[in-house]
């Protein structure tokens, strides 16, 4: 049990950033591994959230200068950009809910969805022009909506976001910042509203050991996930960001079949 959590936590911060979908990579390890499935569907979910929950705050981490510096300059047109982002994320979100839940075991599915990201990373390849420039609403707008997509599995979040971005003509920092910040009140968003489901199960189902091992979890899941949003900078920087699709080509052919 413990090497499972831990194993899904390192998948978990490691692809939560990197534009792989992370969500798709522990649907395709969770059929792996028998000792998640003998779980409640509601401990798996606080599994879930809690995991989501410690990359959130590598995130916060990783962009705090950032944040801290928007607050200080009081950049209302920044955070007015993020939230407006938000909103069509969350519409899609609460819309495609019942959708993923009935998807999330559907191995085909997830490997059509991951065939969809590697396309889009691949499309990226065709970018011309560099504007150095943020985002304005209507490409917030735009970048909510593809962020509103990636909560099917098998559809990454930052690959999308990014993506979307970067043939906008946004340069290739600027993406990776606004679609990261952009997340962490998407994805409070969502751990909050699947805590509300966690409400209603037995509490004792968590032993003391279960807890710890949870917890070890998620410091594997932060970790690694502070270190691969480092990873996933050097790659924007190197221009490399569209051969993440020859990945996500082999991982759905390998989803498919297993």
């Amino acid at each position: 049990m413990i090497y499972q959590i831990l194993i899904l936590g390192i998948i978990q911060g490691v692809t939560e950033f990197l534009p792989v979908s992370s969500d798709g990579h522990l649907a395709f390890l969770e059929r792996l591994m028998p000792g998640i499935t003998e779980f409640s569907c509601e401990m798996k979910l606080f599994i879930n959230v809690s995991l989501h929950f410690a990359t959130l705050l590598a995130v916060i981490l990783f962009f705090r200068n950032k944040l801290i510096a928007i607050i200080k300059e009081r950049d209302y047109l920044y955070i007015l950009l993020v939230l407006f982002a938000c909103i069509p994320t969350g519409i899609i979100g609460l819309a495609l809910k019942n959708y993923v839940e009935e998807k999330m075991n559907d191995k085909m599915m997830i490997s059509l969805f991951f065939c969809i990201t590697g396309l889009v990373l691949y499309i990226t390849r065709i970018r011309q022009t560099i504007l150095k420039r943020r985002p304005n609403y209507f490409i917030a707008f735009i970048a909510g909506i593809f962020q509103g997509i990636a909560v099917l599995p098998g559809i990454s979040r930052s690959a999308m976001t990014i993506s979307c971005l970067l043939l906008f003509g946004i340069n290739e920092k600027e993406a990776g910042d606004f679609s990261f910040i952009m997340s962490i009140p998407a994805v409070s968003g969502a751990v909050l509203v699947e805590s509300r489901y966690i409400l209603s199960w037995n509490p004792f189902e968590v032993t003391p050991f279960l807890g710890l091992t949870i917890f070890a979890g998620m410091v594997v899941a932060f970790i690694s996930g502070f270190f691969s949003l480092k990873f996933l900078y050097r790659i924007l920087e190197d221009k490399i960001w569209y051969k993440f699709s020859y990945y996500l080509f082999i991982i759905a052919a390998i989803n498919a079949i297993v």
